[in-house]
C-alpha cells in the first residue's frame, strides 16, 4: 500500500514539474492554422482581409469597428470586439502586412503560463481550426 502511494506521489510530482517546465520555459504562443479552399485566391484574400467578414467565421469575433469594409491596406487599424469564454474584450489590429495574420501573446505571470500550457493553448489551438472550417464553408457555396 505504502509502495503505492509513494508511486502516485513520484508520478504527480513528475507530472507537476513537466507541467512547470513547459509553462515557465515558453513564454511566447505561436500558433499557426491553414487549410485549402477552392476558389480563387483574390477572393479568399479578399475575405479574410476585410473585417466585417470576421464575425460570420471567426467564433470569437462579436463585432468590428473602424476601416471594415474593405481589404485592409498597410497601416490600417481596426478593432475587434471578442469573446473567450464568458469574457469579452477589444484588440486593436494594424496591418504590418499583407500576407498571414499572425496571433502570438504571452503571459507574463507564472500562473497564467501554467493555465495557458494546460488549458488556453489547446482552445487557441481548437478555435482557428474551426474558423477556418467556417469560412471554408461560406467561400465554397
Amino acid at each position: 500500500m505504502r509502495r503505492h502511494a509513494l508511486a502516485i506521489a513520484a508520478a504527480a510530482l513528475f507530472v507537476a514539474a513537466a507541467a512547470a517546465f513547459f509553462a515557465f520555459s515558453s513564454p511566447m504562443s505561436r500558433i499557426v492554422s491553414a487549410i485549402r479552399i477552392h476558389r480563387e485566391i483574390g477572393d479568399v484574400f479578399d475575405f479574410f482581409t476585410t473585417p466585417k467578414n470576421w464575425p460570420r467565421w471567426h467564433p470569437a469575433s462579436i463585432s468590428v469597428a473602424g476601416a471594415t469594409d474593405h481589404s485592409l491596406d498597410i497601416g490600417e487599424k481596426v478593432t475587434e470586439e471578442i469573446r473567450f469564454g464568458s469574457r469579452t474584450g477589444n484588440e486593436v489590429w494594424r496591418v504590418t502586412a499583407r500576407l498571414e495574420r499572425d496571433m502570438e501573446y504571452r503571459f507574463n505571470r507564472l500562473w497564467s503560463r501554467l493555465l495557458n500550457a494546460l488549458f488556453i493553448r489547446r482552445h487557441f489551438e481548437r478555435e482557428p481550426q474551426q474558423a477556418l472550417s467556417n469560412a471554408k464553408e461560406i467561400l465554397e457555396k
